[in-house]
Protein backbone atom coordinates (compact mmCIF):
# COMPACT_ATOMS: atom_id res chain seq x y z
CA UNK A 1 0.00 0.00 0.00
CA UNK A 2 1.14 3.49 -0.77
CA UNK A 3 -0.53 6.66 -0.94
CA UNK A 4 -0.92 9.52 -3.83
CA UNK A 5 -1.95 13.34 -3.09
CA UNK A 6 -3.15 11.72 0.81
CA UNK A 7 -5.35 9.14 -0.51
CA UNK A 8 -4.55 5.40 -0.18
CA UNK A 9 -3.65 3.19 -2.68
CA UNK A 10 -2.78 -0.38 -3.66
CA UNK A 11 0.24 -0.75 -5.50
CA UNK A 12 2.00 -3.44 -7.42
CA UNK A 13 5.83 -3.34 -7.40
CA UNK A 14 7.19 -5.13 -10.85
CA UNK A 15 10.96 -4.93 -12.13
CA UNK A 16 9.87 -6.76 -15.05
CA UNK A 17 7.70 -4.03 -16.10
CA UNK A 18 9.88 -1.20 -17.69
CA UNK A 19 7.13 1.94 -17.79
CA UNK A 20 5.56 2.69 -14.34
CA UNK A 21 1.92 2.66 -14.88
CA UNK A 22 -1.33 4.51 -13.28
CA UNK A 23 -4.71 3.22 -13.64
CA UNK A 24 -7.38 5.04 -15.62
CA UNK A 25 -10.05 5.17 -12.97
CA UNK A 26 -7.69 6.47 -10.33
CA UNK A 27 -6.51 9.20 -12.92
CA UNK A 28 -10.05 9.85 -13.08
CA UNK A 29 -10.69 9.50 -9.14
CA UNK A 30 -7.87 11.97 -7.83
CA UNK A 31 -8.42 14.24 -10.71
CA UNK A 32 -5.48 14.20 -12.49
CA UNK A 33 -4.01 16.53 -15.52
CA UNK A 34 -2.86 13.91 -18.41
CA UNK A 35 -0.60 15.10 -20.84
CA UNK A 36 -0.57 13.29 -24.44
CA UNK A 37 2.93 11.14 -24.82
CA UNK A 38 5.64 11.92 -27.73
CA UNK A 39 5.18 8.51 -28.79
CA UNK A 40 2.07 5.98 -27.94
CA UNK A 41 3.45 3.07 -25.99
CA UNK A 42 2.60 -0.52 -27.19
CA UNK A 43 1.98 -2.78 -24.62
CA UNK A 44 1.34 -6.70 -24.60
CA UNK A 45 -2.63 -7.86 -24.13
CA UNK A 46 -2.53 -9.09 -20.74
CA UNK A 47 -3.13 -4.72 -19.81
CA UNK A 48 -6.01 -4.77 -22.16
CA UNK A 49 -9.65 -5.15 -20.67
CA UNK A 50 -10.24 -7.96 -22.51
CA UNK A 51 -6.63 -9.67 -21.72
CA UNK A 52 -6.35 -10.36 -25.48
CA UNK A 53 -4.80 -8.09 -28.12
CA UNK A 54 -2.03 -5.66 -27.63
CA UNK A 55 -2.69 -2.40 -26.28
CA UNK A 56 -1.64 1.29 -27.22
CA UNK A 57 -1.36 3.77 -24.31
CA UNK A 58 -0.97 7.65 -25.03
CA UNK A 59 -1.02 9.74 -22.17
CA UNK A 60 0.30 9.79 -19.18
CA UNK A 61 0.50 12.03 -15.13
CA UNK A 62 3.17 13.23 -13.19
CA UNK A 63 3.17 12.27 -9.64
CA UNK A 64 5.28 11.04 -6.60
CA UNK A 65 4.06 7.89 -3.90
CA UNK A 66 4.80 8.51 -0.25
CA UNK A 67 4.84 5.59 1.95
CA UNK A 68 1.81 5.09 4.61
CA UNK A 69 4.19 5.89 7.50
CA UNK A 70 5.06 9.32 5.99
CA UNK A 71 8.51 8.00 6.48
CA UNK A 72 9.77 7.84 2.64
CA UNK A 73 8.81 9.85 -0.89
CA UNK A 74 9.53 9.19 -4.01
CA UNK A 75 10.86 11.29 -6.54
CA UNK A 76 8.15 13.08 -9.34
CA UNK A 77 7.87 9.98 -11.82
CA UNK A 78 6.14 9.76 -15.20
CA UNK A 79 3.12 7.46 -14.90
CA UNK A 80 1.42 6.37 -17.91
CA UNK A 81 -2.19 5.77 -18.23
CA UNK A 82 -3.34 2.65 -18.69
CA UNK A 83 -7.17 2.01 -18.84
CA UNK A 84 -9.02 -0.59 -16.52
CA UNK A 85 -5.35 -1.84 -14.88
CA UNK A 86 -6.05 -4.40 -12.54
CA UNK A 87 -3.80 -1.98 -9.59
CA UNK A 88 -4.02 1.45 -8.93
CA UNK A 89 -0.30 2.00 -9.99
CA UNK A 90 2.20 -0.39 -10.78
CA UNK A 91 6.07 0.80 -10.13
CA UNK A 92 7.90 -1.06 -12.79
CA UNK A 93 11.70 -0.54 -13.34
CA UNK A 94 11.65 2.91 -14.35
CA UNK A 95 10.37 3.95 -11.33
CA UNK A 96 12.68 1.70 -8.99
CA UNK A 97 15.73 2.81 -10.88
CA UNK A 98 15.18 6.47 -10.60
CA UNK A 99 14.09 5.97 -7.04
CA UNK A 100 17.10 3.70 -6.75
CA UNK A 101 14.89 0.54 -4.45
CA UNK A 102 17.27 -2.21 -4.81
CA UNK A 103 14.83 -5.53 -4.83
CA UNK A 104 15.71 -8.49 -3.02
CA UNK A 105 13.29 -11.11 -3.84
CA UNK A 106 15.38 -13.82 -1.49
CA UNK A 107 14.76 -11.22 1.82
CA UNK A 108 11.43 -10.07 -0.10
CA UNK A 109 12.97 -6.26 0.65
CA UNK A 110 12.83 -3.37 -1.57
CA UNK A 111 15.23 -0.82 -0.16
CA UNK A 112 15.70 2.36 -1.02
CA UNK A 113 19.44 2.00 -0.78
CA UNK A 114 19.95 6.34 -0.63
CA UNK A 115 18.25 6.08 3.07
CA UNK A 116 17.52 2.64 4.26
CA UNK A 117 14.09 2.42 3.85
CA UNK A 118 12.15 -1.14 2.87
CA UNK A 119 8.98 -0.14 0.78
CA UNK A 120 7.99 -3.82 1.60
CA UNK A 121 8.70 -3.59 5.52
CA UNK A 122 8.06 -0.15 6.60
CA UNK A 123 8.91 0.54 9.94
CA UNK A 124 5.85 1.39 12.47
CA UNK A 125 4.36 4.28 11.57
CA UNK A 126 3.71 5.17 15.71
CA UNK A 127 7.18 4.93 16.64
CA UNK A 128 8.24 8.33 14.08
CA UNK A 129 6.40 10.11 11.73
CA UNK A 130 8.30 12.70 8.94
CA UNK A 131 6.53 15.28 7.47
CA UNK A 132 6.27 14.61 3.72
CA UNK A 133 8.44 17.10 1.39
CA UNK A 134 8.30 20.20 0.70
CA UNK A 135 9.24 23.13 -1.55
CA UNK A 136 11.47 25.61 -1.11
CA UNK A 137 8.71 27.86 -2.07
CA UNK A 138 6.32 26.18 0.24
CA UNK A 139 8.74 26.56 3.24
CA UNK A 140 9.38 30.50 2.58
CA UNK A 141 5.60 30.74 2.43
CA UNK A 142 4.68 28.93 6.17
CA UNK A 143 8.09 31.33 7.47
CA UNK A 144 6.58 34.12 5.92
CA UNK A 145 3.10 33.55 6.87
CA UNK A 146 4.93 32.48 10.68
CA UNK A 147 6.82 35.89 11.02
CA UNK A 148 3.92 38.09 10.18
CA UNK A 149 1.45 36.25 13.16
CA UNK A 150 4.18 36.70 15.10
CA UNK A 151 4.73 40.18 14.19
CA UNK A 152 0.79 40.41 14.55
CA UNK A 153 0.70 39.33 18.23
CA UNK A 154 4.03 41.32 18.86
CA UNK A 155 1.57 44.74 18.38
CA UNK A 156 -1.39 43.90 19.98
CA UNK A 157 0.88 42.64 23.54
CA UNK A 158 3.04 46.26 22.65
CA UNK A 159 -0.88 48.31 22.79
CA UNK A 160 -1.57 45.97 26.08
CA UNK A 161 1.81 47.22 27.75
CA UNK A 162 0.86 51.04 26.40
CA UNK A 163 -2.91 50.57 27.76
CA UNK A 164 -2.11 49.49 31.16
CA UNK A 165 0.97 52.15 31.97
CA UNK A 166 -1.25 54.88 30.79
CA UNK A 167 -4.00 53.94 32.93
CA UNK A 168 -1.34 53.03 36.03
CA UNK A 169 -0.27 57.02 35.53
CA UNK A 170 -3.65 58.54 35.68
CA UNK A 171 -4.38 56.37 38.86
CA UNK A 172 -1.24 56.74 40.43
CA UNK A 173 -0.34 59.88 39.35
CA UNK A 174 1.46 60.84 42.62
CA UNK A 175 3.83 57.77 42.25
CA UNK A 176 5.00 59.40 38.95
CA UNK A 177 5.16 63.01 39.97
CA UNK A 178 9.35 63.37 40.25
CA UNK A 179 9.24 67.30 40.61
CA UNK A 180 10.19 67.72 44.24
CA UNK A 181 13.19 66.01 43.96
CA UNK A 182 14.37 67.77 40.68
CA UNK A 183 16.38 70.18 40.56
CA UNK A 184 16.90 73.24 37.46
CA UNK A 185 19.44 73.37 35.68
CA UNK A 186 22.32 75.85 36.63
CA UNK A 187 22.93 77.16 32.80
CA UNK A 188 25.15 80.65 34.80
CA UNK A 189 27.16 77.97 36.48
CA UNK A 190 27.85 75.91 33.64
CA UNK A 191 28.61 78.44 30.96
CA UNK A 192 31.36 80.09 33.62
CA UNK A 193 33.00 76.76 33.99
CA UNK A 194 32.93 76.54 30.40
CA UNK A 195 34.64 80.10 29.86
CA UNK A 196 37.41 79.28 32.59
CA UNK A 197 38.03 75.57 30.70
CA UNK A 198 38.56 77.60 27.79
CA UNK A 199 40.83 80.13 29.11
CA UNK A 200 43.22 77.76 31.06
CA UNK A 201 43.38 75.93 27.77
CA UNK A 202 44.65 79.14 25.47
CA UNK A 203 47.49 79.59 28.95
Amino acid sequence: MTSSARTLINALIDHGAPPALISSGLVKKLNLQTRPLHRPLGISGAFSPDGHGPLELSTFVRLSVLSPCAQWQSRSQIFIVCPDLHTDVILGLDFLAKNDIVIDAHNRTAIDKKCGFDLLNPPDPTLARVPPKTTPYARRKAEAKSIKEGQAATRELRKQVHFELAAKFVKEAKKFDFSANTTEPDFVGMVRTRIEQLASAEV
